[in-house]
C-alpha cells in the first residue's frame, strides 16, 4: 500500500512554564542516567541511506546522562548528553515540556548534546531531511519521539531529585594522538589559523589540525566532612565513526569506552552503583575530526575510547584538590531562523541545500556514490566537486541533484530553528551549538565568545563548544573551507558565511549576559511539519513467550562465547533494561557475578552483544543470541550466561562452559549440549 509513504503529521509543542525549585543555602548538584536503547528494528542514524542501518540489537547500550546544577541565587541548569547521532529541536522542547514543572528546568536552561555516534537510533527528528535520508529506512516515528523524550526527561528528573550540597572543579587539558583532521585540504586553506595547536610529539599535519581541548567539570557530593565523586561533564571533539557503516547494532561507538572508563573509576572511588554516577560526555567542534583508528571496528572503538577515558581519569583526579562550593551560574539562549536572516551583520545566510560532495560521504565513510562520481564525473558526488566559478549565494557549491533537490527537499524540509546557548559555570563558558562545526570555525566562535565575555563576572578562563546540541542542522565551515567543497563544505546547508553568522550571534548573546537586565524570551510553543510517518518502534504487545535455553558455543580463534535462547519479542523484552550477565562458579558450586578488573561483565559494558536472530515464532516469541567478546586467559573457572529475571519471567541460565581452548585446534569451537 502506498498511503503510509504519503502520511505526514504536524506536531505542536507548547512551552511549559517552569516552576522555580525551593531556594537553597548552598550550591547543590545531582546526577541521573537513563537507558535509551530501543527494541530492534529502529533505523540507525548517521551513515545515511547508504548504511546497513537497521538495528538488530546492541553492542553497547546507549544512554542519556544528566547533571543538575543550582546555585544559591536560584539559577539552575541541566547538562545532558545522549548516545545519539544528533538532537532535534523537537526532542529538546519535548523533554523540556516534561520536566519544567517538576524541576524548574525550562527550554533555555536545558542543554542536550549528542555524542554523534553513527550507530545510534534515529527516526525521531521531525525534520524530513534527516528522518528520510539519515538512515536506510525512511520515516519519522512518533513512538520513538515519545520513548526518547520520556527516557531523557527521566534522567533529568533523577538528577533533580538526587540534588544535594556539592562541590565542583573545572579544568582543561590538551589531548593529542587520539584524533586527526580528516579534511586537511580544507583546513590548510584557511587564511588565518587562530590558535594553531602544536602537539608535544612529531606527527603529521592531520594530527595537529585539531582542537585538542578536553574540558571537564568534576562534581562531588558533600557527605559530612568529606566529598564523594558522583560524576563529571566532559567535552572533547571527535567523530563517532570508528564503527563502520556496515554495522547493524546500536552502539555508542568510540565515546562508549570513554564514558564507561571514567564512570568505572568514579564507582571505585565512591563505592556507588553504576546507575548512580555519570560521565556526561558531549562533543565539541568535531566537524572535520575523526578518531585516529587503524581499522574500523568495535575493538578499535573500545581501544581509542578507553585511551580517551584514561585522559579523563587523569584530569578528574587532578581536579580533586580544586573542588569548591562557591559556584555562580548564568545563561542565555537565542533561537535563530535562517529563513528570516537578513545579512545585516555582513554574514549572508543562503537558502539551505546540500552539495554533491555530501552524497559521497566523508573520509572513512565513503558511500557507493562517491566512487560512482569518480568514475562518471557528470554526477559529481565526490569530495572537491565544485563549480569552476562561484555562482549565487552558495558560491562554489553544486546542489545535489541540481534543481530536483529544491523540489523534493527544499527549505520546508530543512531545519529552520537554530538554538544557540551560553551557560557560564564559574570560569567556564559553555556554548551550545546546533550542528557540526569544523576545528577552525569552532576556534573562531570561541574567540568571538571570549572577546564578548570580558565583562562577565567571574572572569572566563575556559571556553568550550558543545556541538550537536538542542538541534541538528548539519555542518558549519569557514568560508575558506566551504570553497574547497569537501564533504564538510558540501554538507554546510546555509552557505559559506553561515558559520560566521553563528559566530556573530554568539558574540551578541554572550555580551548580553553581562547586563543585569537581560532575560530570555521564548515563544509560547513550536510547530513542526514531519515528513513520512512510519512505525519502527515495536511496542510491548503483552505476550510472553516461554524462555528456553539453547546451546553455548565457545570460539577459540576469536575468543568469544555465545549463548542462544528463545524469549519474548523485541518490544516485550524491554531492551532499555539490563538483560544479560555472566557468572563464574566459585567454591562449593556457588555462582557469583563475573567481574574483571572490578568491573561486572554484563550488557552494560563494552564486551557483551545482544542480537535478535529471528522473530515471528508461533508463540509470539523470538530467537536471541548474546555474545561475550572475551580474553580467555582472564579466567579459567566455569562460567555461564544468565538472562535476568524480567517482569515475571524467571532468570534463565545457560549450561556451564570454559575457555578450554588448549585442547582445541586453531579455528575449532567448543559447543555444549542444549538444555
Amino acid at each position: 500500500m502506498l498511503w503510509p509513504l504519503l502520511t505526514a503529521m504536524t506536531i505542536h509543542v507548547d512551552r511549559q512554564p517552569e516552576t522555580a525549585p525551593p531556594a537553597v543555602l548552598a550550591f547543590v548538584a545531582g546526577v541521573g542516567k537513563a537507558d535509551i536503547t530501543p527494541p530492534p528494528g529502529v533505523p540507525l542514524f548517521g551513515y545515511s541511506r547508504a548504511g546497513n542501518s537497521v538495528g538488530a540489537g546492541f553492542r553497547t547500550r546507549v544512554y542519556a546522562r544528566a547533571i543538575y546544577l543550582q546555585d544559591t541565587h536560584g539559577e539552575r541548569v541541566a547538562l545532558v548528553q545522549c548516545d545519539l547521532g544528533g538532537i532535534s529541536a523537537l526532542l529538546q522542547h519535548s523533554v523540556a515540556r516534561l520536566i519544567a514543572k517538576d524541576t524548574g528546568i525550562s527550554d533555555d536552561r536545558l542543554l542536550i548534546g549528542a555524542t554523534h555516534t553513527h550507530s545510534g537510533p534515529g527516526g525521531f527528528f521531525g525534520v524530513p531531511i534527516y528522518d528520510d535520508l539519515g538512515a536506510e529506512r525512511v520515516g519519522f516515528d512518533p513512538k520513538m519521539l515519545d520513548f526518547m523524550s520520556e527516557r531523557i526527561a527521566g534522567a533529568v528528573k533523577t538528577a533533580f531529585a538526587s540534588r544535594k550540597p556539592a562541590k565542583i572543579a573545572i579544568g582543561q587539558i590538551p589531548v593529542f594522538g587520539l584524533s586527526r583532521n580528516r579534511s586537511i585540504e580544507g583546513y590548510v586553506n584557511n587564511r588565518t589559523l587562530t590558535d594553531p595547536s602544536k602537539p608535544p610529539f612529531p606527527a603529521g599535519p592531520e594530527y595537529e589540525a585539531i582542537d585538542p581541548a578536553l574540558t571537564m567539570i568534576r562534581v562531588d557530593r558533600i557527605d559530612g566532612g568529606r566529598t564523594v565523586p558522583i560524576g563529571a561533564f566532559t567535552n572533547f571533539a571527535v567523530h563517532g565513526t570508528v564503527v563502520p557503516s556496515e554495522n547493524d547494532l546500536y552502539s555508542g561507538d568510540v565515546q562508549a569506552g570513554a564514558e564507561r572508563a571514567l564512570e568505572w573509576e568514579i564507582e571505585k572511588q565512591s563505592g556507588a552503583k553504576a546507575d548512580d554516577v555519570v560521565n556526561v560526555l558531549t562533543n565539541a567542534n568535531e566537524g572535520d575530526v575523526e578518531a585516529a583508528y587503524t581499522v574500523q571496528g568495535f575493538s578499535e572503538a573500545s581501544r581509542i575510547g578507553l585511551a580517551l577515558g584514561d585522559q579523563m581519569i587523569a584530569l578528574f583526579n587532578q581536579l580533586g584538590p580544586q573542588l569548591t562550593d562557591t559556584v555562580t551560574l548564568s545563561r542565555n539562549y537565542v533561537e535563530l531562523k535562517p529563513s528570516t536572516a537578513d545579512g545585516a551583520d555582513g554574514s549572508e545566510v543562503c537558502e539551505g541545500s546540500f552539495g554533491f560532495p555530501a552524497m559521497g560521504g566523508a573520509q572513512g565513510g565513503r558511500s557507493g556514490l562517491y566512487y560512482f562520481g569518480r568514475a562518471f564525473p557528470f554526477f559529481p558526488s565526490y569530495a572537491g566537486a565544485r563549480r569552476s566559478e562561484p555562482e549565487g549565494c552558495q558560491g562554489y557549491k553544486i546542489p545535489a541533484f541540481w534543481q530536483l533537490q529544491s523540489i523534493f527537499y527544499g527549505s520546508s524540509k530543512l531545519p529552520d530553528e537554530l538554538p544557540i546557548q551560553a551557560i557560564q559555570i564559574n570560569d567556564l563558558l559553555l556554548i551550545g551549538l546546533p550542528g557540526e562545526f569544523t576545528t577552525e570555525m569552532g576556534r573562531r566562535i570561541k574567540a568571538a565568545a571570549r572577546q564578548a565575555a570580558r565583562f562577565l563576572n567571574p572572569p572566563i578562563q575556559y571556553v568550550a563548544i558543545a556541538g550537536l546540541a538542542n538541534q541538528y542542522a548539519s555542518y558549519y565551515t569557514t568560508p575558506e573551507e566551504f570553497d574547497i567543497q569537501n564533504y564538510e563544505g558540501g554538507s554546510t546547508l546555509f552557505g559559506p558565511h553561515s558559520g560566521s553568522w553563528i559566530a556573530t550571534n554568539v558574540r551578541a548573546m554572550v555580551a548580553t549576559m553581562s547586563s543585569p537586565y537581560h532575560r530570555v524570551v521564548l515563544p509560547d510553543g513550536w510547530t513542526y511539519e514531519t515528513g513520512i510517518v512510519r512505525n519502527w518502534f515495536e511496542p510491548d504487545d503483552g505476550r510472553r513467550a516461554p524462555r528456553q535455553a539453547h546451546s553455548v558455543e565457545v570460539a577459540c580463534d576469536s575468543s568469544t562465547a555465545a549463548f542462544s535462547w528463545h524469549d519474548t519479542s523485541g518490544g516485550a523484552i524491554h531492551f532499555d533494561e539490563p538483560l544479560v550477565m555472566l557468572e563464574s562458579q566459585q567454591a562449593r558450586n556457588s555462582w557469583q557475578p563475573l567481574e574483571i578488573g572490578g568491573v561486572p561483565v554484563d550488557d552494560r559494558g563494552l564486551a557483551v552483544e545482544v542480537r535478535l536472530l529471528s522473530a515471528g515464532a508461533s508463540d509470539g516469541g523470538a530467537e536471541w543470541k548474546a555474545t561475550w567478546y572475551a580474553a580467555p586467559s582472564l579466567t579459567q573457572e566455569p562460567l555461564r550466561f544468565v538472562i535476568l529475571e524480567r517482569k515475571g519471567e524467571p532468570a534463565l541460565a545457560s549450561d556451564p562452559f570454559k575457555f578450554d581452548c588448549k585442547q582445541a585446534s586453531s579455528g575449532d569451537s567448543l559447543q555444549t549440549s542444549s538444555r
